[in-house]
């Protein structure tokens, strides 16, 4: 299988009324509805789980940072690496902890804005990109990207330029492929299905969170567990089980 048909089961999986789609589809209309900065923000922020309500003033700090934007501008001189406000807001510190101390940057919620305010025309940072960004390149026999290097967004941008591949495509199967590797399935089928899906897979009776995730991100990487839950899923999402317990995350 090749990168760009993995991508489309990718799309597929997610544009069928899933919890995902439904998020996203509100945080859009929100977008539509209001130009207020600090209620984008905190919609993302509790949708998506940024974690910037947790400090202190860091949801002002950076609405107020935000403001208006020409987005298209930005995001060219930002491709471009010239001067532009997208590298001045990732760079930045928003919020203090209790203390009064600097809280740390909010790449994620910055790059989640960006990509709404644009109508998903801006890759997005995140853990679960990070986690299996690299894992799927050096499947499909491209170049690793250096994650220590802060460039994340950056370089998304020419592989999806170069690829020709749409960013929010492209994010798609990184988060679905992220979630499928932390055995997380609830933002991925409705709660009917997910209940059955648990009792095909026995995974009913474990209490700690932690531990059935593990348990459940292992049954996802075998293909008789994954059969177990054919008839319960669509096609497209059986194939990509089926393709993705073939890529190794790096610990």
């Amino acid at each position: 299988m090749e990168l760009k048909e993995f991508i489309k089961l990718s799309v597929n999986v997610l544009k069928d009324k899933t919890p995902y789609m439904e998020q996203k589809n509100l945080i859009s209309d929100i977008f539509k509805k209001t130009e207020n900065i600090l209620i984008r923000l905190t919609i993302i922020d509790s949708l998506y789980s940024t974690q910037m309500n947790k400090r202190l003033y860091g949801l002002n700090d950076l609405a107020n940072e935000i403001g208006n934007r020409d987005w298209d501008k930005e995001i060219q001189n930002f491709k471009d690496n010239k001067p532009n406000k997208i590298s001045k807001l990732l760079d930045e510190k928003y919020g203090i902890k209790k203390s009064g101390r600097e809280f740390g940057q909010a790449r994620s919620l910055i790059s989640k804005y960006i990509y709404f305010a644009t109508n998903y025309n801006f890759p997005i940072e995140d853990r679960l990109v990070k986690k299996v960004l690299n894992a799927v390149l050096k499947y499909f026999e491209y170049s690793k990207i250096d994650m220590d290097k802060n460039d994340i967004l950056r370089e998304l941008i020419i592989f999806c330029d170069n690829c020709e591949i749409k960013y929010s495509d492209f994010d798609n199967l990184l988060w679905l492929l992220g979630k499928i590797k932390e055995g997380s399935l609830a933002s991925i089928v409705d709660k009917e299905k997910y209940e059955k899906i648990i009792e095909k897979l026995e995974l009913s009776d474990i209490a700690k969170s932690k531990v059935f995730d593990e348990k459940m991100a292992e049954k996802l990487k075998n293909i008789n567990e994954i059969d177990k839950i054919k008839n319960l899923i669509s096609n497209d999402f059986y194939e990509f089980l089926k393709f993705a317990k073939n890529i190794k995350i790096e610990k």
